[in-house]
């Protein structure tokens, strides 16, 4: 007797069609020629994900990479010929703006590190108005130089400023300038940020973990001893100090040298920005952007000299000349490259920038002994330009177009390194013209000769009159023109208060009569 299995269940009409279709499907396959099988074979073809990044041929020496802020990438340049490679985009997140700030690179290792600094959510112009107030944290990404593709990362903490490499390559450092900390909070401890010390080959391999070490209110420029980097002499903004940090005993405090008296945490009367090591290694040249004034640091001391270089705008990263006797600052409101003499203080030079020359330069960087290399952040909107610059006549040699707000330009130490006594070095120690004043007392254009003029040092029998005065502010015209143009505060100028008021520059010019600038988030050029 046949029995109907199907039927016998006893299911609804549907499941029993299911049922049926399922076993006639088996019986098929259990029938069907077996040898039709087919086994596929491992992919062998193109990458399912191919790079397509630009492959960059690559100098041989005289290698430079630009940070741009504002475009979320970094542009190579060829020094030698004075070109530009190429640029690539860096960062994480592929939408919003990661606001790579400062790049540090290591040719030996074909790598170059970033740090992405994350703009704060902010409605002011400009993709990075609000540096230093960011609530997002920082990264540092390690780049291969071939085609700027990320080697890993590793995560820091919220608006990291100055990001350097030691000279042997062996360390990494990363400052932190954190505003919004220094404003959040009241007590001094909670203020201060760290750095951030990271071993560079540990990045790519994902297993780098950073050192924090407790240094200041609102670190930003950094400097490391050479050649390992055991010292790094930072810039504290919000504490109108320099910090010397022992890198080898992250347990250490940090002795802190103060730029002078009368400032307090997050209310700096100096606010000292930048902090550039002389190439022979024994004097620092730190900026301050609120009291418009570059002084010097004697390592062997841990002590600042005497010698104040007021400034006729906010400076910023200072150059050395390769015989470590004279500086070149650029300056922000007005745009001007300022040549002076670290023994004496003494301005030799002013060189102004129009707005189609240089907007806003960020940072000096001394070549070889024939050019000069200016960035210039430019209207942080827009793409802007490096500068080259000849070294004895500080004329424009060639512009090269680089991406939305640089802020610094690394170069192929190999390509600027000088032994002393070699013939470069010695050519250097022939200071050029630039560096002389003329016999006739005219350096540059009429506008750099009345920067000049209104910056030496008044005599001790020289009255401070009024018609003085008067000759400084109409001086500042053009400036203050420039200002409102760019949405800089008008303020801004090279008169300054303390030569308004009739001040003399042998003493650090002071900010007002009783009062004193509060941190800001909005710093210009930042």
């Amino acid at each position: 007797m046949r029995i109907d299995l199907i039927h016998t269940l006893r299911l609804p009409n549907r499941d029993r069609q299911w049922l049926t279709l399922l076993a006639t499907s088996c019986v098929l396959w259990a029938c069907a020629d077996q040898s039709a099988l087919v086994v596929q074979e491992p992919y062998v073809g193109d990458a399912p994900f191919p790079n397509l990044r630009p492959q960059f041929v690559l100098p041989e020496a005289g290698l430079g990479a630009v940070s741009n802020n504002g475009s979320d990438s970094v542009t190579l340049l060829d020094l030698n010929s004075q070109m530009v490679i190429g640029s690539a985009p860096v960062g994480l997140d592929p939408v919003a703006n990661d606001g790579p700030h400062h790049i540090a690179l290591d040719r030996a290792q074909g790598a170059a590190y970033i740090a992405l600094a994350y703009p704060a959510p902010t409605t002011a112009p400009g993709p990075h108005a609000a540096h230093g107030g960011s609530q997002r944290p920082g990264y540092v990404q390690k780049l291969a130089l071939e085609d700027l593709r990320p080697l890993g990362e590793v995560q820091i903490e919220t608006n990291p400023g100055d990001i350097v490499l030691s000279e042997d390559g062996s360390r990494l450092v990363v400052s932190h300038f954190d505003l919004l900390r220094a404003e959040r909070e009241t007590e001094l401890l909670k203020q201060r940020a760290d750095l951030a010390v990271l071993n560079p080959a540990e990045l790519e391999a994902g297993g780098a973990t950073p050192v924090f070490i407790k240094t200041c209110v609102a670190p930003h420029g950094v400097a490391l001893s050479r050649p390992s980097g055991d010292t790094a002499f930072v810039a504290c903004y919000g504490e109108d100090a320099l910090a010397v940090v022992d890198l080898t005993r992250p347990d250490s405090e940090p002795k802190l040298v103060s730029l002078g008296p009368g400032g307090g945490p997050a209310n700096p009367i100096f606010g000292p920005y930048a902090a550039v090591l002389s190439p022979d290694a024994t004097t620092l040249a730190v900026s301050s952007t609120q009291s418009k004034d570059v002084r010097f640091f004697d390592v062997a001391s841990g002590a600042f000299t005497s010698v104040v270089i007021p400034t006729p705008g906010a400076p910023y990263f200072a150059a050395w000349t390769a015989d470590s006797r004279t500086v070149l600052v650029p300056t922000q409101s007005p745009d001007a490259l300022v040549v002076a003499d670290v023994s004496t203080g003494k301005i030799q030079t002013v060189r102004t920038f129009n707005e189609d020359e240089c907007q806003l330069p960020h940072e000096a960087v001394w070549g070889d002994e024939s050019s000069v290399y200016l960035v210039c952040e430019g209207d942080h909107q827009n793409p802007s330009v490096v500068l080259v610059l000849d070294a004895s006549t500080l004329d424009v040699v060639t512009s090269l177009p680089v991406g939305v707000y640089p802020d610094r330009l690394a170069l192929d130490s190999v390509w600027v390194s000088w032994p002393l006594g070699s013939r470069s070095h010695a050519r250097a120690r022939r200071r050029p013209s630039m560096f002389r004043p003329s016999s006739a007392g005219k350096t540059g254009s009429r506008t750099a000769r009345r920067l000049l003029t209104a910056f030496r040092a008044p005599r001790a029998t020289r009255p401070r009159t009024a018609t003085r005065r008067a000759s400084c502010r109409a001086g500042t015209s053009a400036a203050r023109q420039r200002a409102a143009h760019s949405g800089v505060d008008r303020k801004t100028t090279y008169c300054g208060p303390s030569m308004i008021a009739g001040g003399s520059f042998k003493v650090p010019p002071p900010i007002g009569r009783g009062t004193s600038p509060q941190l800001s988030t909005s710093m210009p050029g930042c």
